[in-house]
């Protein structure tokens, strides 16, 4: 079983993961928004998203 201790660890490291994720998706939507590419392009960049 897992202390307190490390569930708080992975609990913070969770959070800021998913704090980081959803920053880099908004300056990916920015960019995109900007940019305008084709259809393609946007797929594909969603895919690679997705991916990572």
């Amino acid at each position: 079983m897992e202390s307190v201790r490390d569930q708080l660890s992975t609990l913070i490291h969770m959070i800021a993961g998913g704090l980081i994720t959803g920053f880099l998706f908004d300056l990916y939507r920015l960019v995109r928004g900007v940019i305008r590419p084709h259809r393609f392009i946007t797929d594909l960049g969603d895919l690679l998203f997705w991916a990572v």
